[in-house]
């Protein structure tokens, strides 16, 4: 659906080269920045290190201004905040998907200017709201990172949630105070609009003299519009202890377990370091308790203890490793008291507590096989089963505090508890024996309501399972290969992302794998903060993930990836286009051929539905659908869901409808192009913006006839599928007629278009209407164009392989058996009549959506394109793709469909005689059909067929005279008939 966005990105350094410092009040070392040297009106050039001295503002967008407001526009912008022209202001951005706007980083930098190395800093501000949004609440994200040195530039990285190096600190994030309600300004001023914040960072190596801190708020583009959030009243105060003192982090390890006989367990790190150490050059010695050991490198010589060397009274951060020894019997080893002693330089001890176990690998009782406890699970959106199922296997993928999937040899399953991760201190690669109850939520297996868990030991991650494009499996496509895979970890090999810009977080994108083995979707949890902000690959992937499903109520049923880091993400050796085999990225013309060209463009001009960075009005969403349409050129453009239409003058560039035509007409010249939406719209819900099927087309080769919907004026007495006849064919959203002629070099035929945008859903009743429905056209189209040229294309809400509908034939089935009546979906192939040339992307397993795997946009084409001795128009053949635009964000900014485009042709005249010559006319493969006129044609040949061809002559009479060669092998046919 259509959101307004705003996003607030702030990054605050300090001190570019010395600009911005602490000063020194009493002995007490401070920054303060108030932002009220902001402008007050108006809009003016913003420049970094400049505007304000060591403030720096960075963008994804093109603009480059600020601009001054009081939180009533929702306009993409980097805003100074403040009421009226008041010089209290606060600084603060709306993000949005237009061109200027994008993502915003705010930046303060700041250098270490005391003269001694900073322990900490105390950071405090107050987060104001400015404008609410009508959402739920949202929160700026609070990270800082550090350098010994200064900063080479300020490159603040305005599309990363979190860029390499930087810590998150969760106090000093600032949560929307003011949610729901009414979208509209607020006063940052007022107590109930703002938040007071603060808290202490704790740096885990001093910060020495010189070196700089940079201070980072994130605000991600959040699901639907986002508030104006701003800071104001920042101060930052350093920590300065000239004692001696070491400092460890974190301070507990937990989790160094191992089974028995399997030891030690890996190594676990901590941070040591020190400030203002005696004398200026010594050691400092690490000593393990009873039953552990130390090391200074993971794979490193562990010991009882060891010296770690430091210089200038100051110890910089150093990764101290702790495990459990080998050869220990089954117990719990650590605990309160028992510490990894840090001592020396003049200081006090610090300590780490540290835990670990050996385990037989017994606890939670005996463990059923993780494939036999899937199958207990129904395949439905909720369930909750049975308590007390115990499984053992291997973490293959964390997702936040509640959530991790497990995986033995048999499979995998998902497994959420509250704080479970964080609780029992679960890695990946750790090997745990649970208990707890099966369920499904929103579609996906899952183990809930643990009454015991046991960390056996740690490890490695499992490998993944492999789909590898290039070395296809036999008979087993990427969604078979998903569903055999649930729950476990994989790893598809070569694939393309549908989409380019960043990834957003709780967003799903299409993946088409390579070679025409099919497609499924990423989905971006909320948790994969690694992966959040980041940019998608615009070259072809190895992916990995955890596979993941989805059921909603309504009938979806689907599955998905779920990468969750960086490293999942990786170059594949073997690229391919981005459409995977399943389109073009790209189209050109050919004035030789009517170019076909479907889609539906998702709630296109609608003020309130469609894709979630369509902008404001849908600007974005406008400009890219007309882009496509004009670069594309087609002859004939069949769409659906357009929103905003004058039916009494199409052309009306004030709605969606108008401005695509204007588009073109721009660009090939005025009047090139005519277009008209039909009178037809579903009435289950009162909209003044309707989805229409509407029809673009070029005037010189198109010229209308008539148009009008089908069943015009008509409403069945009754409704089998639900009773309620106002809901047939859609609710009121009728098949579109276009008849029209159509020239080509002045060779003319006459066709039929009829646009669909058929009933959706995949749950039963959905599929009764819509079967209903497509049997009515069938029947009319039928009867009244017997023999008419006809093309019916659009968003037919069903694939044509079988039904979305799971384990139904698809609802238009008799456009598709030989048997209209067919109800088994291994029937007989195909319809005499009709022929669904787009079935071919469905068999190839591609999608049409962003985020379903099935084919729904289809093409189906009369018998008359394609019969033998066609005269007129007929389909090129193998012409048909689906066609994938390369837009940033796609199916967020544009449609949630892919268009689907084809080719006719008008053929050669027909010959009265035909003379075969050799060598001119032989060959040796393929499949060859020559014709003469069926009425008294002459076909005359003295050519030669051989190799592996596949010949057939067709004329009233066929002569082989001398010369002519058949070679044994070959398949050769001479038939009484030809063309006309």
């Amino acid at each position: 659906m259509k959101k307004q966005l705003t996003l607030l990105l702030f990054i605050l350094t300090f001190g570019a080269f010395g600009q911005a410092n602490f000063s020194n009040s009493g002995g007490n070392w401070s920054f303060t920045q108030d932002f009220n040297t902001l402008i007050t009106s108006s809009s003016a050039t913003w420049t970094d290190n400049s505007t304000i001295t060591g403030i720096y503002a960075q963008r994804t967008g093109t603009g480059t201004t600020i601009v001054a407001n009081d939180g009533a526009s929702n306009a993409g912008a980097l805003y100074s905040y403040g009421t009226s022209t008041a010089t209290e202001r606060a600084i603060g951005s709306v993000g949005s998907g237009g061109a200027a706007a994008g993502n915003f980083s705010i930046g303060l930098r700041l250098t270490n200017n005391t003269g001694s190395p900073i322990s900490s800093i105390t950071v405090s501000y107050t987060g104001e709201q400015w404008r609410n949004s009508a959402a739920a609440a949202q929160t700026v994200a609070f990270s800082y990172i550090t350098s010994n040195t200064a900063f080479s530039s300020v490159a603040l990285t305005p599309s990363s949630a979190l860029p390499t190096g930087y810590t998150a600190q969760a106090a000093l994030d600032f949560t929307s105070p003011i949610t729901g309600g009414t979208a509209g300004a607020l006063n940052g001023n007022l107590a109930a609009n703002r938040v007071a914040i603060s808290s202490v960072i704790n740096f885990t190596s001093p910060l020495p003299a010189g070196g700089e801190i940079i201070l980072r708020w994130y605000d991600p583009d959040h699901t639907g519009s986002d508030h104006g959030l701003s800071i104001d009243d920042l101060t930052v105060s350093a920590g300065i202890n000239t004692s001696p003192s070491l400092t460890v982090s974190p301070a507990t390890i937990n989790g160094l377990t191992y089974l028995e006989n399997n030891g030690p367990s890996a190594g676990v790190s901590y941070s040591l370091s020190g400030l203002n150490l005696t004398p200026l050059a010594n050691n400092i010695t690490v000593t393990a308790p009873a039953n552990f050991e130390v090391a200074t490198s993971q794979n490193g010589s562990y010991a009882d203890n060891l010296n770690v060397a430091y210089t200038g009274g100051t110890l910089f951060a150093t990764q101290i490793f702790v495990r459990l020894k080998s050869g220990l019997a089954v117990g719990n080893y650590g605990g309160s008291g028992i510490t990894v002693s840090n001592s020396g330089g003049g200081a006090a001890s610090a300590n780490v507590t540290v835990n670990g176990s050996v385990s037989n690998g017994l606890a939670c009782g005996n463990a059923t096989d993780i494939a036999t406890v899937r199958a207990t699970i129904p395949a439905q959106q909720t369930y909750t089963g049975s308590a007390g199922v115990t499984i053992t296997g291997s973490i293959t993928g964390i997702f936040g505090a509640n959530k991790f999937y497990v995986q033995d040899a048999t499979g995998g399953i998902a497994v959420f508890f509250t704080n479970v991760v964080t609780t029992n201190g679960l890695a990946l690669g750790d090997v745990v024996r649970l208990t707890g109850t099966t369920a499904r939520f929103n579609g996906e297996s899952e183990i809930i309501t643990l009454t015991c868990i046991s960390k056996v030991s740690s490890g490695m991650v499992p490998a993944p399972t492999v789909f590898d494009s290039n070395n296809p499996l036999t008979n087993i496509a990427l969604n078979d290969f998903l569903s055999a895979n649930e729950g476990k970890l994989i790893k598809i090999v070569s694939a393309n992302i549908q989409s380019t810009g960043t990834f957003v977080a709780s967003t799903n994108y299409t993946v088409i794998s390579c070679n025409n083995q099919g497609g499924t979707e990423i989905r971006i949890d909320a948790t994969a903060t690694n992966l959040i902000g980041t940019t998608i690959p615009t070259v072809t992937q190895d992916i990995t993930g955890l596979v993941g499903r989805f059921i909603n109520a309504t009938g979806t049923d689907k599955l998905q990836l779920f990468p969750s880091l960086t490293t999942d993400l990786t170059n594949s050796a073997n690229t391919c286009s981005v459409s995977g085999g399943c389109g073009l990225t790209t189209f050109t013309d050919d004035p030789n051929k009517l170019d076909v060209f479907n889609w539906n463009i998702e709630w296109l001009g609608h003020p309130t539905n469609g894709p979630s960075q369509s902008g404001t009005n849908d600007i974005t969403q406008i400009t890219n659908a007309s882009n496509i349409i004009k670069d594309v050129k087609a002859d004939v453009y069949m769409l659906q869901e357009i929103c905003q239409y004058n039916p009494s003058n199409p052309a009306d560039v004030t709605t969606a409808f108008g401005t695509i035509l204007k588009a073109l007409n721009d660009t090939y010249g005025a009047n090139t192009f005519s277009g008209e939406c039909s009178s037809a719209y579903s009435t289950s819900v009162a909209d003044a913006n309707p989805q229409r099927v509407c029809i673009i087309y070029k005037n010189s080769v198109v010229t209308k006839i008539y148009s009008k919907p089908m069943f015009e004026n008509f409403t069945p007495a009754t409704y089998p599928p639900t009773g309620t006849p106002s809901q047939f064919w859609a609710s009121g959203r009728k098949p579109f007629k276009f008849l029209a002629k159509v020239n080509i070099n002045n060779q003319t035929d006459t066709v039929l278009f009829v646009g669909l945008h058929a009933k959706s859903g995949s749950d039963l009743t959905s599929y009764n209407r819509r079967k209903y429905d497509v049997r009515a056209m069938y029947d009319t189209l039928q009867a009244e164009f017997p023999t008419r040229k006809t093309i019916v294309l659009g968003d037919l809400n069903d694939d044509v392989d079988k039904s979305i509908a799971t384990g139904q034939i698809s609802s238009y089935a008799p456009f598709l058996y030989t048997n209209p009546d067919e109800t088994v979906i291994a029937g007989t192939r195909p319809s005499a009549f009709w022929n669904p040339i787009s079935k071919t992307l469905s068999d190839a397993n591609c999608a049409s959506t962003a985020s379903f795997p099935d084919y729904i946009d289809h093409q189906i084409i009369s018998n008359e394109f394609y019969d033998n001795g066609v005269t007129g128009i007929k389909y090129s053949l193998a012409s048909v793709s689906s066609f994938r635009p390369v837009v940033s964000n796609y199916s967020t900014t544009t449609s949630d469909h892919y268009p689907t485009v084809s080719r006719f042709e008008f053929g050669t005249a027909c010959p009265q005689n035909l003379t075969l010559v050799d060598p001119t006319d032989s060959f040796s493969s393929g499949t060859q059909l020559k014709q003469a006129s069926a009425v008294n044609g002459r076909i005359v040949a003295t050519n030669m067929i051989t190799g592996t061809a596949n010949a057939t002559f067709q004329a009233k009479s066929i002569e082989l005279n001398a010369g002519f060669k058949a070679d044994n092998g070959v398949i050769f046919k001479a038939e009484i008939g030809g063309c006309n």
